[in-house]
């Protein structure tokens, strides 16, 4: 049996000739991703800082979006260096504005932002706990735990031993769970 037209068996079979090109693919995951869950944590870290009064000092407020920019910035350079398409180009360079619109939020806060009160420091500390805890799940929200615990005592107001122990117990947390995860990540990448 002769077949009529050998060339379509070919369209039986599924080829990958587009399927597997990476173009675009590391700034698109590193855009979902990375800033996003960095804008997220940002975020909530706006809110905490701005109803706590730690928007009340200019010093605070041009910190906190120098912190901020750098991780929107890198998206950036990484969104126009990898890009498949200009839709692709577009997408990922509107969420790095949006991220970076967000990150510049604090000052537009510090036109309204409320004084900070003899508790800001207990405060800080309980918002660094609670994001130690859920650092156990996403491991580094152990960074902003550790850098919230460590701001608290300008926050407080009056420090007596159980403040300084809290916040001792929390940087050492934050610093242990941050230094293993950063072990374990470097044997699963290089292997012992």
């Amino acid at each position: 049996m002769k077949l009529k037209y050998p060339c379509a068996l070919v369209a039986l079979f599924p080829l990958s000739a587009m399927a597997a090109q990476p173009d675009g693919l590391m700034a698109g995951v590193f855009t979902i991703l990375v800033l996003g869950g960095f804008t997220l944590v940002n975020l909530l870290l706006q809110l905490v800082f701005y109803f706590n009064g730690q928007y009340s000092r200019r010093g605070f407020v041009r910190s906190h979006i120098y912190w901020a920019l750098p991780i929107p910035l890198m998206t950036l350079l990484l969104v126009f260096w990898d890009h498949a398409s200009i839709a692709d180009l577009s997408m990922n360079f509107g969420l790095v504005l949006i991220a970076v619109a967000l990150a510049l939020l604090p000052l537009q806060l510090k036109n309204s932002a409320k004084v900070a009160g003899p508790q800001a420091g207990w405060r800080l500390l309980a918002t660094s706990a609670l994001l130690l805890l859920l650092a156990n799940i996403i491991w580094p929200l152990a960074i902003p735990a550790m850098l919230i615990a460590w701001s608290a005592p300008d926050w407080q107001q009056c420090k007596e031993n159980g403040f300084k122990l809290s916040r001792i117990v929390l940087l050492l947390a934050a610093l242990g769970l941050t230094l293993y995860e950063g072990f374990q990540a470097w044997q699963h990448f290089f292997g012992a």
